[in-house]
């Protein structure tokens, strides 16, 4: 019978071998060492096996041909013989103390931890610079899943799960070429508490170079790009996948407004991302509903976030929104279109000093775009 503070720490990598050996040392330095460290080396084309070597028997290692991160992943999963686990990239720096500070924080009700990170701006080839720290936003009684949706304020590597937990979500998703991470955290967070902890975790390497299998290499520069079309289809799978409950932290909401309230908070979650078919899916749920006489705050602060995001002028850009409201009744379409196109407002009078006229003419077009529906 395992102890329950054992740890497997678990790092997948690919051509990483100019970092991978920092990563690996700041793992085994820390104040409660991992049980096992386990390494899955993915089809390395340079000196990864040499960097490995180093390390003796301090380290395991598994080989295979390159697949991906989640294929890696998947593979050190069957392998586990600990309580927890803590996967780690291979281009990372961990806090020394790391390990002893989330088994000693971890609630009882918890699934996993999760902490902040402080990253590493790459300011000329090969040498990087400290960037400003940011501490997790406040999470309501653990619920990690309603975070995520909006935002992503930590990564798996800040994170230490509860192996019963891992494996009752399941693998990792290898169709996935990027944000196979993001998708795992959100199955984890929609079925399990989080225990937060706001020292950093580690120090988050941001570099220039290439990222991806084999096949599917793209640069820094391409990963927004690369992000946003990921990030629809993760949360494409997860609006099939996690019950329309689940969108709305328990307590936040009165049981009776319950499911307005959830189907509020998808419909703005995934007209931000640019899932219209499915915001518009929920529109009709929304419409079919019984008449209501106005928005609860927590469902006009869901719209407003819908509206202020990054990515809404993108989205906005070429779509038809007579379409999207078509046959809503027009005081439910008046208070969800009015409340999105204000977060919207919001946000490009923050952006307004850096943007370029071009910029602000199409923001400011988008916003009555959404508030007029044309």
């Amino acid at each position: 019978m395992t102890s329950p503070q054992t740890v497997s720490a678990i790092i997948p990598t690919y051509n990483r071998s100019k970092y991978l050996g920092e990563a690996l040392d700041s793992v085994l330095a820390q104040t409660h060492p991992p049980q096992n460290v386990l390494v899955v080396d993915d089809g390395s084309t340079d000196d990864t096996s040499q960097v490995l070597k180093a390390f003796g028997n301090r380290i395991s290692v598994l080989r295979k041909d390159n697949g991906g991160k989640s294929t890696a992943l998947n593979l050190a999963m069957s392998q586990i013989d600990s309580n927890f686990v803590w996967f780690f990239d291979d281009d990372d720096i961990a806090m020394p103390a790391f390990l002893e500070t989330h088994l000693s924080r971890i609630e009882e009700d918890s699934g996993f931890t999760c902490a902040p990170h402080i990253p590493l701006e790459e300011v000329s080839k090969g040498k990087f610079a400290e960037g400003q720290f940011a501490p997790l936003p406040d999470i309501y009684h653990g619920n990690v899943f309603h975070t995520l949706l909006w935002s992503v304020p930590f990564m798996m590597g800040s994170m230490l799960i509860r192996t019963k937990c891992l494996l009752r979500v399941g693998q990792f998703d290898d169709t996935l070429t990027r944000s196979q991470d993001y998708d795992y955290m959100l199955r984890l967070a929609a079925q399990f508490k989080a225990t937060p902890v706001q020292d950093a975790a580690y120090k988050r390497r941001k570099h220039l170079g290439e990222r991806g299998k084999s096949g599917e290499r793209f640069s820094w520069s391409d990963a927004s790009r690369s992000w946003y079309r990921y990030e629809k289809e993760v949360l494409k799978k997860i609006y099939a996948e996690v019950p329309l409950a689940t969108y709305v932290p328990a307590g936040c909401v009165p049981s009776d407004d319950l499911n307005r309230a959830a189907l509020i908070t998808r419909f703005a979650v995934m007209y931000r991302c640019g899932n219209l078919d499915l915001a518009r899916q929920d529109l009709i749920s929304l419409n079919d509903m019984e008449p209501f006489d106005s928005l609860t705050p927590y469902e006009v602060n869901v719209l407003r976030r819908g509206g202020d995001s990054p990515k809404w002028p993108n989205v906005l850009h070429d779509v038809d929104m007579t379409a999207l409201f078509r046959g809503m009744r027009g005081a439910l379409q008046k208070d969800l279109s009015h409340k999105m196109s204000s977060g919207a407002y919001h946000k490009l009078r923050r952006d307004w000093p850096g943007l370029s006229l071009p910029q602000k003419l199409r923001q400011f077009n988008a916003i009555v775009k959404l508030r007029t529906n044309r």
